[in-house]
């Protein structure tokens, strides 16, 4: 049998009505048994828990942080899950008790036969949502009640508690009520995914209806379902039948849809996403689709388009006698980027080749063929445009741009196609000059934002780019619902009242666009929310980001202090380094990200968001580092949990040659007068002159070894009859011997490169066979001594690991390094058989992740780092509303 190793058991809250299952048994719930791939549940133990709620029991509250999953079981399920335990139960009393359950389970599945699928028989929940209500005056329709909501897109970071979202929508299929704010959850609906999958809060509270069974699923396993692509084509379509439908509701512009119309648009939407650098719209660009933002941030910006505008055709004359000089000659420049043309573009030209008798549409329909080819990132291969793109002239012209073409942005493609029509139709078409300054930042788009309505509704061309917006170290991903153009007309056309409210929208942001381009760039808010170091920095995406006022800071390190008392473990999670913004330091500190990208991925799921929007990382966490590669601002530190980590300091080493004593591997030895080190011990430029100054000295033959001690203290409970340890040692001489408390170890098994594994207690050792031909002798067995155990090598409080190693290695290589850590063992049940048992073993961890929590375990849950400091030079602010001013 193949040993199998298990990840540390994650550790939900407990109750006590919890339910213990096997893999087996949770695979027989329907959540599971209708997936093609059957996710590994054995590897990841507590992933999952079976509750049991009584009737009026609450699962989760609204508001509340959201990391895991709920599936309430079917009766059906239950039947099979109980059914399992029934034939590997072995108490009697247990049996009857189980038996009698699936009596009544079978009773009930049969009275189910009769019913439809949504009848309040197979209801297990209600679903309750807390409401912000407005005055009557301005509380029309269901999303006005609910949420009290009015988009924020382009009137940019404003302070003001009616803008924000107070209500997001749960993922399940849910008709709610317009009366009572409240639904039905049935059995087999799976619900609070989307607060899982996309780190927001509960969007409501949830209470049991009736005794119920739910399933609590962290969000590893949940990434395990939803890679089963029949489940996430499932779950596409209820987002887009019943969770996209409640985020369309809760948009001011939507809040009065009849449900009619409301259907219209949600069937025929479009999930779409991007990676952080795309651009999604640019200005001038036909306006095809309205958007709402999902998950991410959308920057708007004005003045960075490359795309063609009708007045940027100077003469329409010029520009049709070139279009009819490239239709009679294909073989040139001229005549490819003319049979490039979609063909009813080629109609016009060829029927009236003088432009400026041609309609404004056919006009705008020429520009809008000119930038599609404009848009596209392989005109810079076609070999027909070599000779001009190839030119001085041109080259000159697009020196900015990187050479390699595959690190071309979309900007820059579009740049380097608009200074070649340029070139192409010089008397023709504009030359691109950019406004002056840095591009102008409108606003940046949140989850809930909406944009892009401007174009559709005036029927004309983009007036912004919009471009994904992520991280500095481009992570996360930005996810949109698309409305098609000609769904969205429809819509405002058959209702005045909507269509009233747009426009209104559309001349609000019309007017903050104007006093945006007006702001001059010496204004102090473009030198903050919308400057290029700004945004470099990731700043906007900080909603407790910590600042320290250098004219304040008198470098007392009282913050520090304050974050490492705060925590058992000693480590800081504040570090006074980092990059600078005006006069304030950003030190190195969670900056409770508005996208953490940090929690994606994770494969234990044991990071998460807390409820006071806190990064926390569990205790199962296996040092992975996933989320500490992730986060972008090197906020999340990875500290090693060795009893001896690798990089310890207090080691004692000195050349064999000059060690007289050959008791110097003991505890009892005193080695105060040899020189203190700190692993690793690298053989670098100071480690071999200090072992030439040796080489006279002593006996020659051991002039290249070099002798290693250290002392570390292990408590009474950590020495148990089932202890185990281990120790690793890299060191890539070709003598190492290694004792601890005295006692030479042997390794487990040959080297590899350099590292060498010693289990205390030793492994047994694997039976010898029998040579071929030898006869069996028929003496009696001889008995074999009886097993070492940890006590043998180990014993409460100080002992000592000592390792004598060559030094004769390539200069950078490691001398010496070694490490002792813990084994733990996984929790198996009692019946398991001892052959199976041992072949199952705990994934060894060596590291862990640490992060600021925002002290939001103490009393008051503020940074003690910011109550700390003498001179109110630290803040924590959010970003988009709070980030100081001159």
């Amino acid at each position: 049998m193949a040993a199998k190793q298990l990840m540390p058991e994650a550790r939900l809250e407990q109750r006590d009505s919890d339910v213990a299952l096997t893999e087996d048994q949770f695979l027989k719930i329907g959540l599971f048994s209708q997936l093609k791939r059957k996710p590994s549940l054995d590897r990841y133990p507590g992933a999952m828990v079976l509750r049991r709620y009584r009737k009026g029991e609450v699962v989760f509250r609204q508001g509340e942080a959201g990391w895991t999953a709920f599936y309430i079981l079917t009766t059906e399920d239950l039947l099979h899950v109980w059914e399992a335990r029934l034939e590997a139960a072995w108490k009697e009393n247990e049996q009857h008790r189980l038996q009698l359950e699936i009596n009544l389970l079978r009773e009930r599945l049969e009275q189910l036969k009769e019913v439809p699928q949504e009848d309040e028989l197979r209801t297990a929940a209600k679903v309750y949502i807390a409401v912000a209500r407005n005055s009557p005056s301005t509380a029309k329709g269901l999303a006005n009640r609910l949420i009290g909501f009015s988009n924020q897109t382009f009137t940019g970071p404003v302070r003001n508690e009616k803008l924000q979202t107070l209500y997001i929508p749960v993922g399940g299929q849910l008709n709610f009520s317009m009366d009572s704010f409240s639904a039905p959850m049935q059995e087999g609906e799976l619900f609070g995914e989307m607060s899982c999958m996309y780190r927001t809060p509960r969007s409501a509270t949830v209470v049991a209806r009736r005794d119920c069974y739910m399933l609590e699923i962290l969000r590893n396993v949940l990434d395990q379902i939803q890679r089963d692509p029949v489940y996430k084509a499932r779950m596409d379509e209820v987002y887009k039948a019943r969770v996209l439908g409640m985020q369309l509701r809760k948009l001011t512009i939507f809040s009065e849809l009849t449900q009619e119309e409301f259907d219209s648009i949600r069937n025929k939407v479009e999930l779409v996403s991007y990676e952080p650098g795309d651009l999604i719209c640019d200005e001038h660009d036909r306006s095809d689709a309205i958007y709402i933002v999902r998950t991410g941030l959308v920057k708007v910006m004005k003045n960075v388009s490359h795309l063609l505008q009708p007045s940027d055709i100077t003469d329409w004359i010029e520009l049709g006698k070139a279009f009819l000089i490239g239709a009679n000659h294909p073989t040139t420049p001229l005549g490819k980027f003319f049979a490039m043309l979609p063909a009813d573009v080629q109609e016009i030209i060829r029927t009236n080749p003088d432009l400026t008798k041609a309609q404004g549409a056919e006009r705008r329909r020429i520009v809008l063929a000119m930038n599609d080819l404009l848009k596209s990132t392989e005109l810079v291969n076609i070999p027909e445009f070599t000779h001009l793109t190839g030119s001085p002239a041109f080259k000159e012209q697009v020196k900015r741009l990187p050479e390699d073409v595959k690190k071309w942005t979309q900007l820059d493609h579009r740049y380097h196609n608009r200074i070649f029509m340029e070139m192409l139709y010089p008397k023709a078409v504009r030359r691109h000059q950019r406004l002056p300054g840095p591009e102008t930042i409108l606003s940046y788009c949140s989850p809930g934002d909406f944009f892009g309505e401007i174009g559709v509704m005036l029927d004309q061309p983009r007036s912004a780019t919009c471009q994904a917006y992520g991280h500095p170290n481009d992570h996360g991903v930005v996810e949109l619902v698309k409305i098609p153009r000609d769904v969205f007309r429809r819509l405002v056309e058959s209702s005045p009242t909507i269509a009233a409210k747009v426009n209104e929208e559309i001349t609000r942001r019309r007017a903050h666009t104007i006093t945006r381009l007006a702001t001059p760039i010496f204004d102090e808010s473009n030198q903050v929310l919308y400057s290029d170091r700004f945004e470099e920095l990731g700043l906007i995406q900080g909603q407790m980001l910590m600042l320290i006022d250098l004219d304040r800071c008198t470098r007392c390190d009282e913050c520090v202090k304050a974050c490492v008392n705060t925590h058992d473990d000693g480590h800081s999670r504040l570090f006074l380094d980092g990059p600078r913004f005006d006069k304030y330091l950003v030190p190195t500190a969670c900056r409770s990200c508005l996208d953490p990208v940090c929690l994606i991925g994770c494969p234990v799921g044991s990071i998460h968001r807390g409820d006071n929007r806190e990064i926390n990382i569990e205790d199962w966490c296996i040092g992975c580092g996933l989320c500490a590669d992730s986060c972008p601002y090197g906020s999340i530190q990875m500290h090693d949990l060795g009893i001896l980590p690798e990089n310890s300091r207090g080691w004692r080493y000195l050349p064999a040659s000059m060690v007289q004593s050959t008791k110097w591997f003991e505890p009892a030895f005193h080695d105060s007068k040899w020189l203190p080190g700190k692993a690793p011990f690298p053989c670098n430029r100071d480690f071999r002159d200090l072992m030439k100054k040796f080489l006279s000295v002593g006996d020659p033959t051991t002039a290249s070894l070099v002798n290693f001690r250290h002392e570390f203290q292990l408590g009474k409970e950590q020495l148990g009859p089932e202890a185990e340890f281990r120790l690793e040692v890299l060191a890539l001489g070709s003598v190492v011997r290694v004792w601890l408390n005295g006692q030479e170890l042997t390794a487990d098994d040959k080297p590899k490169r350099g590292r060498r594994e010693y289990s205390i207690p030793p492994r047994p050792p694997a039976p010898k066979k029998p040579e071929k031909g030898a006869e069996l002798a028929a003496a009696a067995p001889v008995a074999a001594p009886p097993p070492l155990t940890v006590h043998h090598f180990l014993r409460p409080g100080r002992n000592v690991v000592a390792a004598q190693v060559s030094s004769n290695i390539k200069p950078g290589e490691v001398v010496f390094q070694l490490r002792v850590d813990e084994i733990h063992k996984p929790n198996l049940p009692e019946n398991l058989d001892a052959k199976v048992a041992d072949e199952i073993t705990e994934k060894l961890v060596t590291q862990r992740a640490v992060v600021c929590d925002l002290c939001s375990t103490l009393p008051a849950q503020k940074p003690a780092c910011v109550q700390a400091c003498p001179h109110d030079a630290a803040m924590r602010v959010n970003s988009r509303f709070e980030f100081p001013l001159r």
